[in-house]
C-alpha cells in the first residue's frame, strides 16, 4: 500500500499534466495570471527537482524509522496525514523526473534519470534497516495484526524486502520510461541547455583549432547543422591520418 501510494498513484496524477491542466481551464487572462504563477521565484523554488527530492527522502524515512507508525495506529487522523503525505511528496518527486508542465525547470533526461536512481536511496537504506532490525520498531501498529499474520519480526522482514525491491524496482521502471521517451521525442535534449551548449562549444573550438570554420545560429547544436558536423568529422579524420615522416 506504501509503495502504491508514493509511487504509482503519483505516476498517473503527474501523467494528467495537473499544472497544465489548471492554467487551461479559464480565460486568456486566467491563463497568463496562472502562467506568472508557476513562472515565480517561490514556485520555481519549491519546484525544484533536488526540493522533490528531499520531500520524498524525509517522508520515506521519518514515516518507517521514527515512531511514527504507533502514533497513526492510535490517531485515526494521523492515517490521512500518512496517505496525504505519501502522495504528495511523489507526486513532488515525479513532477521533476517525468513531468513536461509549465514550470520554469524543465529537467534533462540525463538529470531525471540521475534523480530517479538517487530516490532508490531512501528506499534502498530504510529496507536494509527494517531487514537488520532485531527489535519490533512499532509494537503498538504490530499488536493491531490479526492473530493469522505471522509474528511480527517476520512481517517486518517482510516489509523491508518489499520496500527495498519493490520501491527500486519501480524507480527502475520509471527510469526505463524516461529513456524510451526521450528516444521517440528525438528533438528533446538529453544533456540540458547548459550542458548542450558547453558540449557544442567544445566542439567548435577543436574544429577551429584544427583549421576548420563552424557557423551556428545563436541556440543551435552541431548536431543540428550537417555543415558543421562535417566539419567536426573532417577533423576527425585529419587527427586519424598517420603523420608521414
Amino acid at each position: 500500500e506504501h509503495l502504491s501510494l508514493i509511487s504509482v498513484v503519483p505516476v498517473f496524477l503527474v501523467l494528467g499534466h495537473p499544472l497544465t491542466v489548471l492554467r487551461d481551464a479559464g480565460d486568456e487572462q486566467w491563463r497568463d495570471k496562472v502562467g506568472r504563477v508557476l513562472l515565480s521565484g517561490p514556485v520555481s523554488l519549491l519546484a525544484h527537482p533536488l526540493v522533490g527530492l528531499t520531500v520524498y527522502g524525509v517522508v520515506v524515512f521519518y514515516t518507517h524509522l521514527t515512531p511514527f507508525m504507533d502514533q497513526m495506529a492510535t490517531n485515526p487522523s494521523m492515517m490521512t496525514v500518512e496517505q496525504v503525505a505519501y502522495v504528495g511528496s511523489g507526486c513532488w518527486l515525479l513532477l521533476g523526473a517525468i513531468a513536461d508542465e509549465p514550470l520554469r525547470w524543465r529537467t534533462p533526461y540525463l538529470l531525471r534519470i540521475v534523480l530517479l536512481v538517487m530516490a532508490m536511496v531512501p528506499d534502498t537504506l530504510v529496507g536494509i534497516v527494517l531487514l537488520q532490525t532485531e527489535r519490533d520498531p512499532f509494537p503498538t501498529y504490530m499488536a493491531m495484526r490479526p492473530t493469522w499474520a505471522p509474528n511480527a519480526m517476520h512481517d517486518l522482514d517482510a516489509g523491508g524486502s518489499l520496500m527495498w525491491a519493490g520501491g527500486d524496482g519501480l524507480m527502475m521502471a520509471l527510469a526505463v520510461g524516461v529513456v524510451v521517451t526521450l528516444l521517440t521525442r528525438k528533438q528533446d535534449s538529453f544533456l540540458g541547455t547548459w550542458l548542450e551548449s558547453a558540449r557544442t562549444g567544445t566542439m567548435v573550438g577543436h574544429v577551429e583549432r584544427a583549421g576548420g570554420q563552424v557557423s551556428l545560429e545563436d541556440g543551435a547544436t552541431i548536431d543540428d547543422d550537417d555543415a558543421a558536423l562535417e566539419a567536426y568529422n573532417e577533423m576527425l579524420r585529419k587527427l586519424g591520418t598517420p603523420r608521414q615522416t
